[in-house]
């Protein structure tokens, strides 16, 4: 598994695809993804298929959380945790 900070850059790429108003900027690894209207759920079904393609990971709907998703630092740790 990569280490978390290559996650991490990696995942604020992605963001700077799904939330436009992130685009020419990489996302702090705190910002709350929540402030972004286009973080939607459609958006966050597209970066979870990401994810899972990405990593090879199976998130389950029961960790589907707004404690492990609401932030890059959030969806680094548990890609980290889980690869």
């Amino acid at each position: 598994m990569a280490e978390r900070q290559e996650v991490l850059d990696a995942i604020s790429l992605r963001l700077q695809e799904v939330i436009p108003a992130l685009r020419g900027s990489s996302p702090e690894a705190d910002t709350d993804l929540r402030d972004y209207a286009e973080f939607d759920s459609l958006g966050v079904l597209e970066l979870l298929v990401w994810i899972e393609g990405e990593f090879s990971l199976t998130i389950p709907d029961e960790e589907l959380t707004v404690e492990s998703f609401s932030t890059p630092a959030k969806i680094a740790d548990y890609i980290v945790a889980r690869g």
